[in-house]
């Protein structure tokens, strides 16, 4: 999910990424804000925002993971010193840094938040082994670009078999775990499929499917969100289970099919996935903060006030911070991509 190394005006080839970077990011922020707002008690479990939270986590870390995968092979191919020090500052640094301010965040602001966290040195020292929150994307991020280094030299559509028979295996046996390795084989059929695809400019039959993509869309949006809501168990991690798999595939389809066929044309969204890693490292700060500062304290409950604030400082805050971060060049220092 790491931004691309420049803000300049994007090349064809990788306007389709940012712009899919751009809808998984603002799914991932909207997520956690109805999540959040579920786990307080303002949306019910079984309405339309219920409904619309289960349908994003279906497939909106999976969207990632492949987006992840797509230029792997074109970074190895610059070097494996490159690719691994890129890894080390991109990923491993940011979820160390902001796991600890947030968790620290977090401990701090306990008793207006919706849980309780500990922050201790045995917490700290757990972050090697358990992810802090949302930092579990970073964490087996981390796991899967290092097997695509170590198995770089594996026919890429053998990795995919390989991944998937994993993930299914994960989804099928252990779909209540929360080991950060099962956790990490869940998406990994999505890592290896965007490997395995890149960003060539045409994948195989897809010129065909561009044709109907304006039908075929809408389609798998509705597949996407009938599935998840005949599904769902009212759970607290939606999406990691089997049955929901044919909901992540027509999510994952959607996003992808649209923006490879109109990815060029969404500069907005371009430019929220250009700064996709800053948003994913401080919005749940931002839209806890937000949601702390209208309910506990102003006494607002109103959701038409709430969700619109929650999401709009969610975004544009972090995408504020990074622009300044850039400016200053202490962007990379901030874990900011």
């Amino acid at each position: 999910m790491a931004p691309p190394e420049t803000h300049a005006a994007t090349p064809a080839r990788l306007a389709w990424l940012d712009a899919a970077r751009g809808i998984g990011i603002v799914l991932v922020v909207l997520g956690h804000i109805l999540g959040g707002l579920r786990d307080a008690g303002l949306i019910e479990r079984s309405g339309f925002g219920a409904h619309l939270f289960y349908a994003i986590y279906s497939f909106h870390m999976p969207l990632f993971f492949w987006l992840a995968g797509s230029l792997v092979d074109a970074r190895l191919a610059k070097g494996y010193g490159r690719f691994l020090q890129a890894t080390l500052i991109g990923v491993v640094w940011p979820y160390f840094l902001w796991g600890f301010l947030q968790s620290l965040a977090n401990h701090l602001g306990s008793a207006y938040t919706n849980h309780q966290y500990p922050f201790d040195a045995q917490r700290l020292i757990s972050f090697l082994w358990q992810p802090p929150a949302q930092f579990w994307f970073l964490y087996a991020l981390f796991l899967l670009h290092l097997l695509a280094l170590l198995s770089r030299h594996i026919p890429r559509g053998l990795c995919l078999g390989a991944a998937s028979a994993l993930s299914l295996a994960a989804l099928w046996a252990w779909p209540e775990s929360s080991s950060i390795l099962v956790w990490t084989a869940m998406p990994a059929w999505a890592y290896f499929a965007g490997c395995l695809l890149g960003n060539a400019p045409l994948w195989p039959g897809e010129a065909a499917l561009r044709r109907v993509a304006p039908v075929l869309v809408p389609l798998l949006l509705l597949a996407c969100g009938t599935v998840s809501i005949l599904v769902q168990d009212h759970g607290d991690a939606p999406g990691l289970n089997l049955p929901i798999l044919p909901a992540t595939l027509a999510g994952v389809g959607a996003v992808i099919l649209a923006c490879r066929c109109w990815g060029q044309h969404l500069s907005g969204l371009q430019c929220l996935g250009q700064f996709s890693m800053s948003i994913y490292v401080l919005h749940v700060l931002i839209v806890a903060g937000t949601r702390i500062a209208l309910v506990k304290l102003l006494h607002i409950e109103a959701l038409w006030l709430i969700l619109p604030s929650q999401l709009l400082l969610g975004i544009g805050v972090p995408l504020a911070l990074a622009a300044l971060a850039r400016r200053w060049n202490i962007n990379r220092l901030l874990g900011l991509g």
